[in-house]
């Protein structure tokens, strides 16, 4: 796939309802780095809803959902150093959390909030990397798919090997402060 593009997420009577541009162009690691990689906005006209940037502070990628005003909605991070591991969503605010976790024995992708609430599902539909979303009742759709785009640029970064879970950076700040 295309290194810098657009998509559109389109609903089930195929008629685009949120327009994705993305720019997943390596950047030099720098620490306190915020590459934008996502602008989630409206299909037909340009108003913005998130802006999903790349945080690559203190050497942990993190996929910051912000407000189109800049402001911190939160933090996606990798669980782990695999897709297994999952990821997860830490709200700003409310210091909520979202789960997302791989479906066995699937390529799909599911998403419970810190009560084991399902929230959403998505699976493969196609050999063309394809997927049908489903979210559930009163959960933000834009908010949604910000989420699973930013899951994939860092499920991405997994697969090349260029990205650290917390957990592993952490341990790793503070070995050096102990040294």
């Amino acid at each position: 796939s295309e290194p810098k593009g657009r998509i559109f997420i389109r609903d089930l009577s195929d008629k685009p309802v949120f327009k994705v541009e993305f720019d997943l162009t390596s950047a030099p690691f720098r620490g306190g780095t915020h590459v934008d990689r996502l602008i989630l906005s409206c299909a037909k006209r340009h108003n913005i809803f998130a802006i999903c940037q790349e945080c690559t502070e203190h050497f942990a990628n993190e996929i910051a959902i912000n407000h189109p005003g800049g402001t911190l909605f939160g933090k996606v991070s990798p669980k782990g150093n695999t897709r297994a591991d999952g990821f997860s969503l830490s709200t700003q605010a409310d210091t909520r959390e979202v789960h997302f976790s791989a479906i066995p024995n699937s390529s799909g992708l599911e998403a419970t909030d810190e009560h084991g609430q399902l929230l959403s599902v998505t699976v493969p539909l196609d050999e063309e990397g394809r997927r049908s979303v489903r979210i559930g009742p009163f959960v933000d759709a834009g908010l949604a798919v910000a989420a699973i785009l930013a899951v994939d640029v860092l499920e991405l970064q997994l697969m090349q090997g260029t990205v650290q879970s917390h957990k592993l950076a952490r341990s790793e700040e503070h070995t050096s402060e102990l040294q």
